[in-house]
């Protein structure tokens, strides 16, 4: 008989079991040279490596450009030319105009400093705004470059409007060479709201592989973003059900928090609704949130279109659990002649 996936599934406790280390074979004391070894080489002194030259700005069309910017009175005019000339010249010089942002930002930094200790207490410096039109035309470019790099800058306090977007980008290219970082940099250091849904389901689907759905689950749970749980939570449940759909259900099934549980029985619909087209409808129905199972129900309707499963649709529309708004919203999505 078929496994049935419904809501009163028990919840399922899996038992890791860790393979005893093998022991390593004994050393092949026939095999050891029996004659002396030959004597080292002697040592060859190294020869003297030349000192990396520090960082300058080249003098260019772009730094004397840059020199007239910063001469002009703080205002938009002001920092609308600054964000075009970094977005040209971070791609035209990117050393260049990679120093003169570091000099920028040491500027701007000693001058809040000075105020500082002059009042005694911060000021609302409008000098943090040329730093803010610099990094929006050259973060895009900085965070395909050296990801790490553009992540400090925001890790620093740095901010500019839309700033998530390169920080989504650096997080997503510096994971591939350093994962451990970008997971702890995602979960402890990124502001909630920059929590982006689609790196929380690429971190989630790269837990899941290395430590199974359960430790991705754990990552899910622990950001702040609510959006990106939702989203990350719908995406591992899905692909948890693709491989041990059992699994998957029973860990639904456990979801104490209503909203949560109706984004995961969104993704566990979404996996099963062809190999378990009964159990798909009753997981749909059982979302307590209305517009999750409003969207999921015309979903999976319109999914049972693309393939011609009229049956079910006419099966789904018949069923009287499904209530009037939710059968209208299905029938309007089909549109069955």
């Amino acid at each position: 008989m078929p496994l049935r996936l419904t809501p009163a599934i028990a919840i399922l406790f899996l038992a890791s079991c860790s393979k005893a280390p093998e022991k390593a074979p004994a050393p092949d004391t026939d095999a050891a040279e029996k004659e002396t070894p030959a004597s080292p080489p002697e040592p060859q002194a190294a020869e003297p490596q030349a000192a990396k030259p520090p960082p300058t700005i080249k003098d260019s069309a772009e730094s004397r450009e840059a020199a007239k910017i910063l001469a002009l009175p703080d205002g938009q005019p002001r920092w609308d030319a600054m964000t075009d000339l970094a977005g040209r010249w971070i791609l035209s010089d990117y050393d260049s105009a990679l120093e003169f942002g570091k000099k920028l930002r040491r500027e701007v930094e000693a001058s809040a400093k000075a105020k500082e200790e002059a009042f005694g207490k911060k000021v609302d410096d409008l000098h943090w705004k040329i730093t803010e039109a610099y990094h929006t035309g050259a973060a895009a470019t900085i965070a395909q470059r050296d990801p790490k790099y553009i992540l400090n800058i925001i890790k620093w306090g740095y901010w500019w409007k839309d700033n998530w977007i390169p920080e989504r980008d650096a997080l997503l290219l510096f994971a591939k060479s350093n994962f451990s970082d970008a997971h702890t940099y995602f979960t402890d250091v990124a502001d909630p709201g920059n929590q982006h849904k689609e790196v929380a389901s690429q971190f989630a689907r790269r837990l899941a592989a290395e430590n199974g759905h359960l430790a991705a689950m754990e990552f899910v749970n622990k950001l702040k973003n609510p959006v990106a749980v939702a989203a990350a939570t719908r995406d591992t449940v899905r692909e948890w059900a693709r491989e041990d759909a059992q699994t998957a259900s029973a860990y639904v099934t456990q979801i104490s928090d209503p909203l949560l549980r109706s984004h995961a029985a969104r993704g566990l619909v979404e996996e099963i609704y062809m190999s378990n087209p009964e159990e798909s409808v009753t997981w749909a129905l059982s979302i307590s949130d209305p517009e999750i199972r409003r969207m999921t129900l015309v979903d999976l309707a319109q999914n049972w279109r693309k393939r011609r499963e009229y049956r079910q649709i006419k099966t789904l529309l018949d069923n009287p659990s499904v209530n009037s708004s939710d059968r209208a919203a299905i029938s309007q999505a089909v549109q069955l002649k």
